[in-house]
């Protein structure tokens, strides 16, 4: 008996890269960004060079897509007979899951797992992507479920960032709006897991930083997968992909670029790593 297909989908706010989405065919539905009154869908009426060239010069804010828009979407993959997984960035820093979770209750007929990543940007796209190539394996959607929340806890995302401001707009890491302006010379290296952003050492420097994040990596142990990202910041991508090819190989590491709903809350200049460790 062939069994039923499984519909991996996730938002924007995961960035899996483009082509990877559509190669293991990973639905992503667009986080909406707020430029004054307007809004945009990241990816669809928003490029990333139209959202910086607005970034310079307007307040920016970010906001899930609207329950409606996930109930029609798993509605449209349970009609065409697909079980679904649907991965999110962390509960704690979005409401993107909790709209994820209102939708798959309005769909009781639908057989859909909603998982929370506690992670965010390539941190959550790693499970979605590990997720997509079980389901092209034939794997099934309680296996599926089971292998991503198994490594919901393994994984790490370290970035340095080229300025507190736009964290400290967000909101939602208070260490960051704790700091005083004095602050905005250092290049944080922060660390989230777990749902919470963490400041993990305040670098004066950027070359200061990117061996400290280097050596955090190291620290981990035994990596299963890598990839590097960056917000504008391509050769710095490149610089710290070469610095962590001693910890894992160059070959195998993908340099990916941010999207904008990750990039409004970052802000330009960011680079970093989001790493699953080991399960041995």
């Amino acid at each position: 008996m062939r069994m039923t297909e499984v519909q991996v989908i996730t938002d924007s706010s995961t960035d899996v890269p483009p082509d990877v989405a559509r190669r293991l065919g990973i639905t992503v539905i667009p986080c909406l960004v707020r430029f004054g009154r307007k809004f945009y869908r990241e990816g669809v009426d928003l490029t990333p060079q139209g959202f910086y060239a607005l970034l310079r010069k307007t307040p920016v804010a970010t906001s899930q897509p609207a329950v409606g828009v996930f109930e029609e979407i798993y509605r449209q993959a349970a009609e065409r007979g697909r079980q679904i997984i649907s991965i999110h960035s962390a509960g704690k820093l979005s409401g993107i899951y909790n709209a994820a979770c209102s939708a798959a209750r309005c769909l009781p007929q639908a057989v859909i797992e909603v998982v929370d990543s506690h992670s965010a940007t390539l941190g959550a796209g790693l499970l979605s992507v590990a997720a997509a190539e079980a389901a092209q394996r034939g794997e099934s959607l309680a296996a599926i479920a089971d292998k991503v929340r198994n490594m919901v806890g393994r994984v790490r995302v370290f970035a340095v960032l080229d300025t507190l401001d736009y964290v400290r707009r967000g909101g939602r890491v208070t260490w960051a709006l704790a700091l005083v302006g004095s602050l905005l010379s250092i290049k944080p290296l922060v660390m989230l897991r777990e749902g919470q952003v963490d400041l993990l050492e305040r670098p004066r420097t950027l070359s200061a930083a990117l061996r400290r994040l280097v050596d955090r990596v190291g620290e981990l142990g035994a990596l299963e997968q890598m990839w590097v990202l960056h917000t504008r910041a391509p050769e710095a991508a490149e610089r710290l992909a070469d610095m962590l090819a001693g910890i894992f190989p160059r070959e195998q590491m993908a340099i990916a670029e941010a999207g904008v709903a990750i990039a409004a809350h970052a802000g330009p200049g960011a680079v970093g790593a989001a790493c699953l460790m080991s399960s041995g």
